[in-house]
């Protein structure tokens, strides 16, 4: 992406839908599906704007008459108004409030219009829900909100930016129009109107010149948050986005086949622990054999730079990229004067004269100290998996487990032993438990497990998803003598949970 693309813009557009808005197909299918309504699930399926949904979404019927055609073409449908538009509305899932964050700090230097295809379902589930999330109404937002609904018309209809264009009072040529839709960009494109495609909506952030720091991020620890703090501060300094690059996978995954993960956070986890640090944006970057190719000079220049606008880079104490990384800060440095980036070296977060990092927490769960993992994470180890039949060994004593599913797990999994956790269900319950990881050595076995005993619930969990939180390793893997020896055991374990969870509760 251009970094110039703002050159001579006074006025940016944006769609609404894939931009601002997150859409989930299948979400808003299965929602139609549970109320009868599967005949016109293939309208959502193949993003079909003809019907109905046109004739709402230009505004030619309201949503009565919307509701009354749905049950028409789904005979089996007996869903009332209300549950009908709430299952359209599934289609949107949210704003996230990042976006809209940016839409404000562009709105200082431009003027900021709204051009959508949308319906009155789905406009006001957002101003009721996902703008109000936000703290502020629409119209904080844009100067002038043109929506199809209200318009009669949709894009890429000529007209429709034809009264665009009479209405706001802007000139073609010094307008910016964001949108997903090839056809719609072209349309716009036509009056004269520069255009942005975009596949995803956090790419268009791309167009906003920021502060940027790199790195793999795993387990998004205490140093890692101690470093985006200082991005944010050289941020809001020079009045710039924040953001965070990072990678989809870790390098050796790509560079060395028979790379086992031994990660301490999902991709999803570590992405919503980034976007939870209040940082502006959280690029995800493939890492493939392209990028592991290029230099450091043609990293800075072709993403950093060219593609991200960064015009400041904040590295890492310990913090390597390009190829074969065998290039340093000074080197870093120099690149940067030649490019046009500022390079920071970044302060390093020590605790206990230790400098934070990913290794050291994985060397700490390793050795089964869960409890300096927490202080160095800043929060409990989790791991999370489906719940699989075992051999109910635990059961017959009175302790009956759930077995979390090792196939296809990629975080670390602590050292053996028995541990105090919290166990979280599907359904967002949470539960004091004591898990044990090993082999079963009393009974003669060989393979590891994941057994759960959540204290105080009797239930079916099989299928089911299963996080348990680490707090304190109990004791180390024994072999008892025998089974009596380890229900006595089991009975002093399930007490100290009960302490240790209590006290770490209140705490």
């Amino acid at each position: 992406m251009e970094n110039n693309i703002l050159k001579g813009i006074k006025n940016i557009v944006f769609d609404f839908g894939c931009v601002l808005v997150n859409l989930d197909r299948h979400k808003c299918i299965e929602a139609l599906e549970r109320i009868g309504a599967g005949e016109i699930a293939h309208y959502v399926d193949e993003c079909k704007q003809i019907d109905m949904f046109l004739d709402l979404e230009l505004g030619k019927i309201g949503e009565k008459e919307f509701c009354d055609e749905i049950r028409h073409r789904a005979p089996g449908c007996t869903a009332t108004d209300k549950e009908i538009c709430e299952a359209w509305g599934e289609l949107l899932t949210d704003i996230p409030v990042r976006r809209l964050k940016l839409v404000e700090k562009l709105h200082k230097d431009y003027n900021i219009y709204l051009l959508s295809n949308s319906n009155s379902v789905h406009w006001n589930k957002s101003v009721d829900l996902f703008f109000s999330k936000a703290g502020h109404a629409p119209q904080y937002y844009f100067d002038k909100m043109f929506i199809s609904y209200n318009m009669g018309m949709v894009k890429p209809d000529p007209r429709i930016f034809e009264t665009l264009i009479r209405e706001s009072g802007i000139k073609p040529e010094e307008t910016l129009f964001i949108d997903d839709s090839q056809a719609n960009c072209r349309a716009a494109e036509e009056f004269g109107i520069r255009t942005l495609h975009v596949a995803d909506g956090d790419e268009w952030a791309d167009i906003l010149p920021s502060v940027a720091t790199i790195g793999f991020f795993d387990g998004v620890h205490r140093g890692h948050r101690y470093l985006i703090d200082q991005v944010k501060e050289v941020a809001a300094q020079h009045g710039l986005q924040s953001m965070v690059v990072t990678f989809d996978k870790h390098p050796r995954e790509v560079l060395h086949s028979d790379y086992m993960p031994q990660m301490l956070s999902t991709l999803e986890e570590k992405v919503a622990r980034i976007d939870g640090t209040g940082v502006d944006r959280c690029a995800v970057l493939p890492f493939n054999e392209e990028t592991a190719s290029l230099s450091a000079y043609d990293f800075m220049k072709t993403v950093l730079k060219e593609r991200l606008g960064v015009e400041y880079l904040v590295i890492g104490y310990d913090n390597r990229f390009g190829h074969n990384r065998t290039e340093g800060f000074e080197d870093y440095v120099r690149y940067g004067k030649e490019l046009g980036i500022e390079v920071i070296r970044a302060k390093a977060f020590v605790l206990n004269g230790v400098n934070v990092s990913s290794s050291v927490v994985r060397s700490f769960l390793s050795e089964g100290e869960v409890e300096m993992a927490h202080m160095c994470l800043g929060y409990s180890y989790s791991l999370t998996g489906k719940v699989v039949d075992g051999v109910k060994e635990g059961r017959r004593m009175g302790f009956p487990t759930a077995n979390i599913s090792t196939e296809g797990m990629t975080k670390l999994i602590p050292a053996r032993g028995a541990y105090a956790v919290w166990a979280t269900l599907g359904d967002g319950s949470r539960y004091p438990a004591m898990m044990n990881i090993g082999v079963r050595p009393t009974f003669n076995g060989t393979a590891t497990t994941l057994e759960v005993h959540i204290l105080d619930y009797s239930g079916d969990l099989y299928g089911s998803e299963l996080t348990v939180e680490f707090v304190k390793r109990l004791r180390g893997e024994q072999k008892f003598e025998s089974e009596k020896a380890l229900m006595r055991q089991l009975e002093k374990d399930s007490e100290e949970t009960r302490k240790c969870l209590s006290s770490a509760d209140a705490r």
